[in-house]
């Protein structure tokens, strides 16, 4: 982002030297918009490159959204939304659920470390 960053402040630059050597109106129009375009390119880019690293959530909502779910993950279940049953399931069990040929889901196996 950075590099691009940087190519477009030199388009600008070169668009700018064009428009002193320019000698139509449509010409120097024509320029304008396009440093136009390309600024609105570099704002974007910089703000992009100031949310890289940034959490989507604080903490805190994160946390409340955790307490949220553990304290009754029912809720979430019996939501609408599909990616708030496969949450539950990610967060409920280690592993993918195994179904067998009658759709019924087979026990979970116990974990390598339990002793028989």
């Amino acid at each position: 982002m950075q590099r691009e960053l940087g190519k477009i402040e030199k388009q600008v630059e070169q668009l700018l030297d064009r428009i002193v050597d320019a000698q139509s109106a449509t010409v120097v129009s024509a320029y304008e918009a396009r440093i136009q375009k390309l600024e609105e390119n570099k704002l974007i880019l910089s703000e992009s490159m100031e949310s890289i690293g940034r959490p989507v959530r604080d903490c805190d909502d994160s946390l409340r959204t955790a307490l949220q779910f553990l304290s009754n993950p029912w809720k979430l279940w019996v939501s609408d939304r599909f990616e708030d049953k496969q949450t539950v399931l990610k967060l409920t069990f280690a592993d993918r659920l195994v179904y067998d040929r009658n759709g019924a889901i087979e026990p979970p196996k116990p974990p390598c470390h339990s002793r028989p």
